[in-house]
């Protein structure tokens, strides 16, 4: 199950995600949003999704 959640902050939105997943693993936790990482096996996967996302969210455009 995957819940959303978004709430207007004035200037700035925040937006919640939570899902009923096992979690990440604390020893690779300071490496999910690098890019090219993966936890698939070889050739499943790019490692970029999470990568991506990040950068999006960190550079988008504030209006």
């Amino acid at each position: 199950m995957l819940w959303l959640k978004t709430l207007n902050q004035g200037e700035e939105v925040e937006i919640g995600i939570r899902d009923n997943g096992i979690g990440i693993a604390l020893d690779i936790c300071d490496r999910i949003f690098n890019p090219f990482f993966t936890t698939k096996p070889t050739g499943e996967g790019t490692g970029l999704g999470l990568s991506l996302t990040h950068d999006n969210c960190r550079t988008a455009p504030r209006q």
